[in-house]
């Protein structure tokens, strides 16, 4: 990667980008696992005004690169949720960056094991990070239903 990603936590200007980061992400997920319902279902839970409702909630991180939001990832308790990072800016390390960025955190917050959901065609990547393979979770989105897999680390 030639330039620096600098990680930092999110302030409420970042929604914006955040939002069309996730949605851009989620567009491009496989049809081989998800279906277009179910991807535009997704796709509507991640606007601005929800991107901002749970930064209230969760620990929300941006990694920049040139002062640009290429990522983000975020922590709930023992749990990671949304890690996404910008199409172009995929397969650099950005999202290996943001875990291990989220282990350290996790680590001096004395949580033992991190969960993730993971959608199905991130399942090689956690598995890479050193997440386990717990059980095959099925959701309904809409209409349409999604598997996940469940996957946990310890710390």
């Amino acid at each position: 990667m030639n330039t620096q990603i600098i990680i930092r936590p999110f302030i409420d200007n970042d929604a914006n980008d955040i939002s069309e980061i996730i949605i851009e992400c989620l567009k491009n997920l496989s049809n081989q696992f998800y279906d277009d319902e179910a991807i535009n279902t997704l796709c509507s839970l991640y606007t601005p005004k929800h991107i901002l409702y749970y930064s209230k909630l969760d620990n929300i991180f941006t990694a920049l690169s040139n002062s640009m939001i290429v990522g983000t990832i975020s922590l709930y308790g023992d749990m990671i949720r949304n890690l996404f990072v910008k199409r172009d800016f995929q397969k650099k390390g950005i999202g290996k960056l943001l875990m291990d960025f989220i282990d350290t955190l996790a680590k001096e917050k004395n949580i033992s094991t991190l969960y993730v959901n993971s959608n199905l065609s991130a399942y090689n990547f956690y598995q890479s990070l050193g997440f386990s393979f717990k059980k095959v979770k099925i959701e309904k989105i809409g209409n349409s239903f999604i598997k996940t897999v469940f996957m946990e680390k310890k710390l």
